[in-house]
């Protein structure tokens, strides 16, 4: 389940490499548009992949949108400017037949910006602080049923489902293969700018604040 919002560029990177997933289908993949501007509906229908269209951009709806629409068993969360390990779909069906209910994988962030590495190191640790939307989110659907759908909010969407997750003891799994991320936040922001951005975002969201809040704080701190 991709959420999408003018990902032309990335999805005619993302699309084939998934497509070429053995024992992944085409219509296993859906691409969940917010009213995209570019090409990006073009470039999944030319590929075959199921769309479903909305008529506006909610990365959260997005992905209620995408897991209410199919059957499936397992269901995995992936950001458009993300290019999971290849065989993944093997690594989450493991994961899941020893037990995990949920997981994601380790960051690779795509950056030359070698304080970045830690950052990549960090998504290994197992706390609510380092998780997020970019390290992918596979859950069964008897864990989507106990701890979804993602709350109608702004930004830090994956940390509710997350914290869900730790709260009620269910068992997860973090991958440790690591998944390729843009780091487009670094092109135009420097490495410490960002982090104190995340820090006090997430500092926001662990004291209750509205996530109206925490997004207007967010973009008015990053370019």
């Amino acid at each position: 389940i991709i959420p999408c919002l003018d990902e032309e560029e990335n999805l005619r990177e993302l699309l084939p490499f998934l497509i070429r997933e053995p024992g992944l289908e085409s219509r296993q993949i859906t691409v969940v548009d917010g009213h995209s501007r570019d090409k990006s509906l073009e470039v999944a229908r030319e590929l075959g992949v199921h769309i479903i269209e909305l008529p506006q951009a909610n990365r959260a709806m997005q992905m209620n949108a995408g897991a209410v629409q199919t059957s499936a068993d397992i269901l995995y969360f992936l950001h458009a400017d993300c290019i999971p390990p290849r065989g993944f779909k093997n690594y989450i069906e493991k994961a899941i037949e020893e037990g995990a209910w949920a997981g994601a994988f380790r960051l690779r962030m795509r950056s030359e910006n070698p304080l970045l590495r830690i950052n990549n190191w960090c998504t290994r640790l197992p706390y609510l602080w380092c998780r997020g939307g970019d390290q992918s989110f596979f859950m069964t659907r008897a864990c989507w049923q106990r701890v979804g759908p993602y709350p109608d909010v702004a930004i830090m969407e994956e940390y509710f489902l997350w914290k869900k997750i730790f709260e009620n003891r269910i068992p997860y799994r973090l991958l440790p293969q690591p998944i390729l991320a843009h780091a487009r936040k670094y092109r135009y922001n420097s490495y410490w700018k960002v982090q104190w951005a995340n820090f006090k975002a997430f500092r926001m969201f662990e004291k209750g604040m509205q996530t109206e809040r925490i997004a207007e704080y967010y973009q008015k701190r990053l370019e």
